[in-house]
């Protein structure tokens, strides 16, 4: 027999393993094709379904249980009929009335609540500020005011006028000599009349809402 047909007898022989091989293979592919598919189940479960429903959970519960745990509510201090309109709290919130406050002189004198905010507005915030930042700051400082009824830093008094101890001070007289205008006036005026009795509280009872303008880059611990 030559060597070229000694060659032709072989080459089917190569082919045919290459095709065994081949075969082998794609059987091997087929056998693992159950394991594969399980795999990319367990990604998709992992990658998509489990993290969904941890998420639907979460939504559920939690944010509303944080909200009513964290939030202060924004109440009426005197009862109110409008439908659409906060409700009073459960327990009492002082209403509005006479607060004493401490001047500079060492005098102290009863004002009027929404009288006093006016004057309080006038020094603690510019009255060029939007009138939401004004109605924002009235409720502030008419929730920190009346918690100062029962919580009060002065013997005789609730508040001062020592922006550094309670609230600043400047009253209308004051503001116009400094060169303020009519219109603020009234513009911190309606701010306060806008928010008349609202209040903060947490749990039903007055938060001491206490507030800064300038941090210097940082907060203390309201502990």
């Amino acid at each position: 027999m030559s060597s070229i047909d000694t060659y032709l007898l072989y080459l089917p022989s190569k082919n045919q393993q290459k095709n065994n091989i081949t075969f082998a293979m794609m059987w091997e592919e087929v056998e693992n094709l159950p394991k594969r598919i399980n795999h990319i189940l367990v990604a998709v479960v992992l990658g998509v379904v489990f993290p969904a429903v941890l998420f639907a959970i979460w939504e559920r519960y939690e944010p509303q249980n944080i909200l009513q745990e964290t939030q202060p509510t924004v109440v009426y201090t005197t009862p109110v009929t409008t439908e659409d309109e906060p409700q009073e709290s459960n327990q009492p919130v002082p209403e509005a009335r006479k607060i004493p406050v401490l001047f500079d002189d060492g005098t102290v004198h009863d004002m009027e609540l929404d009288t006093y905010l006016t004057s309080v507005l006038l020094n603690e915030m510019p009255a060029d500020f939007e009138t939401e930042a004004l109605k924002a700051q009235a409720v502030v400082s008419r929730t920190y005011t009346l918690y100062t009824m029962s919580n009060a830093k002065h013997d005789n008094a609730a508040v001062c006028t020592d922006s550094g101890c309670c609230q600043g001070y400047c009253d209308k007289d004051q503001y116009l000599q400094k060169g303020g205008t009519e219109d603020a006036v009234r513009k911190i005026e309606d701010a306060v009349l806008q928010t008349k009795n609202l209040v903060l509280t947490y749990d039903g009872m007055l938060i001491e809402a206490t507030y800064f303008s300038c941090s210097g880059g940082k907060t203390e611990d309201a502990k």
